[in-house]
């Protein structure tokens, strides 16, 4: 997306304003048509510049929306990355645990033992370091 005051951008804004005033000159200059077809002309032109301003503000909206949730995104995304890299860690640690009790002890209680664990020994933690 690019810079809201970046010179490309102020270019065509220019661009767009100089080519608007001169529609609008032309317009009305337009000496041929009778006066109401020149008043529907023109009304018409004035309603298709309003809607075209109404697209682009549009557009500015669904552009920022559009950066917030790219944002939102590479957020989650790095949540994902390091809640992963504790679920690891924290899986190593567990390991280590069942290992000093022998491997014998169920997922389901293998926070009671290593309460246990600790309370019987509380350097255990310091004795096995963490696993690659």
């Amino acid at each position: 997306m690019s810079n809201r005051h970046s010179p490309t951008r102020t270019a065509r804004t220019r661009t767009r304003t100089e080519r608007r005033a001169t529609l609008l000159v032309l317009l009305d200059r337009l000496d041929r048509l009778s006066p109401a077809e020149a008043a529907l002309l023109l009304e018409y032109a004035h309603a298709e510049l309003a809607a075209s301003d109404a697209l682009r503000s549009t557009q500015v909206g669904l552009e920022r929306a559009l950066q917030q949730a790219q944002e939102q995104i590479r957020a989650a995304e790095a949540a994902i990355v390091e809640t992963e890299a504790e679920r690891d860690t924290l899986g190593h640690y567990l390991n280590a645990v069942r290992r000093e009790l022998g491997g014998t002890v169920p997922w389901p209680d293998l926070p009671h033992a290593v309460r246990q664990l600790a309370a019987e020994r509380p350097t255990t933690a310091r004795d096995h370091p963490e696993e690659p």
